[in-house]
């Protein structure tokens, strides 16, 4: 008959003894960790040591803007302008614009954009099925970010050809408005 015997590991430890570590331990540990969140608070609000540009690059988050009624009457204007094509509500597309830092800024880009959608349309000898006018406004909205020919080779045309959607970008005269503009202002 085979006996069996129950072996402790010498250098395993008992419950009893992780316990009693434990409860010995537990003021260090806690100073140990207060200390380190202390490190790390204080890190944050002093700074990092990240460059100046990094800084920079944070954008200001603006809250609670309100519109004035010009600002209003504008921001409805290019909404109808684009409302098949644009995926906002009016509501959703206010509450964006108050979230921006430079709204008037804004405003001006999207009223180019608008009227450059409203010319491209207008010049078409028939009028645009709906996916062609979508990638027009998709094309505008690059457009207003970058050049021409960085639109032309981010856009991933599906509808237009290359020579339709450089007529739509013919509309768009205005200089970009790069996201990194925003950044370092």
């Amino acid at each position: 008959m085979t006996k069996f015997i129950r072996y402790s590991l010498p250098c395993t430890p008992q419950p009893r003894t992780i316990i009693k570590f434990i409860m010995k331990n537990t003021l260090f540990l806690a100073t140990i960790l207060t200390i380190t969140l202390c490190n790390a608070c204080g890190s944050k609000e002093q700074g990092t040591g990240s460059s100046e540009n990094e800084k920079t690059a944070e954008a200001p988050i603006v809250v609670g803007n309100t519109l004035t009624e010009i600002q209003i009457e504008k921001i409805k204007k290019f909404h109808t302008t684009f409302a098949e094509v644009y995926d906002f509500t009016l509501d959703e597309t206010m509450k964006n614009f108050r979230g921006e830092a430079n709204v008037d800024g804004e405003i001006i880009v999207w009223t180019h954009m608008a009227n450059a959608y409203e010319n491209y349309i207008i010049n078409q000898p028939n009028e645009p099925q709906l996916s062609a006018k979508k990638e027009a406004y998709k094309l505008i909205l690059l457009r207003s970010m970058m050049s021409d020919e960085e639109t032309l080779q981010n856009a991933k045309l599906k509808v237009l050809s290359t020579e339709e959607a450089k007529e739509v970008l013919s509309h768009y005269r205005q200089n970009p408005e790069r996201l990194d503009d925003y950044q370092t202002n």
